[in-house]
């Protein structure tokens, strides 16, 4: 147990650090030399007379490079083991620092969440308050990340959420007043609006969809017309295939397919009666006439007679 109060300053510390210098013994003259070396060879050409010879100078050169090489890099190692130790010592150090510092942060973090988890419980309320007032469900207000920020004054937060609902109401009023107009227009076209309606819903302008609609209705209306128009004409079709199949001999129509005399159909005729009778009576004649293939074009209701006894 540490029983004297320590501070960060306390772990404030200085470094003995000389800079070391790294010379070459008769720099000058070994690169007056590598130069004479090269030049000897810069010109030489290439050729299958040479390969041989030109062979053994890259051999020669790249032991020169090899050997220098190898002498930077140990240098290197003995100039890096000091900055290495160093590096070691300095990271044990922050290690202990570290081994405080993480339960701290992971602690604050669970602080921090809980206080965000307190502060979406408020926002809710306020939502939930502010949505009502204006007959909205608050279910479809979303929460915004930003209200949850501890930096967010809570009048701020409260005008944000407002505002946000006052749009979600105007939206959804803005709807329902489209979905009433597309409701009136599918009456004049007289079709079903529901399925007009749901594109109102999922954001269509009032004059797109009562476009569609019209193109929708002129479509159809082509479509019966077509369809009424081909079936006129299967008709006069049917009916000329008919003709065909029908020949007169001696004022008698005969079937030329299978030689069978086409019955002439007789004339339609009609006549108005008055009955008079006993309900019996003419519930009889009624039932008759349904039972036979002549046909009631009209009908009074049944008036009551007094009688002459």
């Amino acid at each position: 147990m540490v029983n004297e109060l320590v501070s960060a300053e306390d772990l404030q510390f200085s470094v003995d650090f000389e800079t070391s210098k790294i010379t070459i013994a008769n720099e000058d003259k070994l690169l007056k030399i590598a130069n004479l070396y090269a030049s000897r060879y810069a010109d030489i050409v290439v050729s299958p007379e040479t390969e041989k010879d030109v062979k053994k100078i890259r051999a020669e050169m790249k032991k020169v490079v090899k050997a220098t090489d190898d002498k930077r890099k140990e240098i290197k190692r003995e100039y890096n083991k000091p900055l290495a130790e160093f590096e070691q010592k300095v990271k044990a150090i922050n290690t202990v620092i570290n081994n405080v510092i993480d339960p701290i942060d992971k602690g604050l973090k669970e602080l921090e969440e809980s206080e965000r988890e307190k502060r979406r419980d408020e926002v809710q309320e306020e939502v939930n308050e502010i949505a009502l007032s204006c007959g909205i469900s608050a279910e479809i207000v979303e929460i915004q990340s930003s209200w949850l920020n501890k930096s967010k004054s809570k009048l701020q937060r409260t005008k944000e959420i407002a505002f946000a609902v006052e749009q979600i109401f105007k939206e959804k009023d803005q709807i329902n007043k489209d979905s009433e107009t597309i409701k009136q227009f599918a009456a004049t076209l007289n079709i079903d609006p529901d399925g007009w309606i749901e594109q109102i819903e999922y954001g269509s302008l009032v004059p797109d969809v009562m476009n569609k609609m019209t193109e929708s209705v002129k479509r159809k209306q082509e479509a019966e017309e077509l369809e009424k128009e081909n079936q006129r004409k299967r008709e006069e079709s049917e009916k000329a295939i008919e003709a065909l199949k029908v020949k007169t001999v001696n004022d008698t129509k005969v079937n030329v397919e299978t030689g069978e005399i086409i019955p002439e159909r007789p004339s339609i005729e009609q006549v108005t009666f008055t009955l008079q009778g006993t309900r019996d009576e003419i519930n009889n004649i009624a039932k008759y006439i349904s039972m036979s293939s002549i046909e009631v074009v009209d009908s009074s209701e049944r008036v009551p007679v007094r009688s002459d006894q």
